[in-house]
């Protein structure tokens, strides 16, 4: 079974760049990509990934460095969701969060403060927009 996961895997992992994300969410009418930094277990990122197909996601952003591969440990645990959500690895997570911003995406982060408290931050420079502000995005 791993042998079938490592032959999926290269073409699932070089087959999507930022832009093919970015297009493939025009045709959703509530768009999500979700950028995650620092997850270097395997079981996480593929939890994370079939989490990601339920929701409806299209599509995850991983840096290239100091972040988890794309391997047959990551399939598994995801599932099968690892073929339905397209996984996008970038040289430079700053420049991706950036290139969406241009592409009129909300970036909201999302912080473990003290490991009790989860805060969330919203990057409010699309309020030009004329969409609500920040502080009544969760409420």
């Amino acid at each position: 079974m791993a042998a079938f996961f490592k032959h999926i895997l290269p073409c699932n992992s070089s087959k999507f760049s930022l832009q093919d994300i970015i297009s493939k969410a025009t045709s959703v009418e509530k768009p999500i990509i979700v950028l995650l930094d620092g997850i270097t277990d395997p079981h996480n990122l593929g939890a994370i990934i079939r989490s990601a197909e339920i929701f409806n996601v299209s599509g995850i952003v991983l840096p290239k460095h100091e972040s988890v591969t794309l391997n047959a440990t990551v399939a598994k645990v995801s599932a099968g969701a690892i073929n339905y959500v397209p996984v996008c690895i970038v040289n430079n997570l700053n420049s991706a969060i950036q290139t969406l911003k241009e592409n009129g995406y909300w970036v909201v982060d999302g912080t473990w403060q003290d490991g009790e408290t989860f805060e969330l931050k919203c990057d409010c420079k699309v309020m030009a927009k004329g969409l609500p502000d920040c502080d009544n995005v969760f409420a």
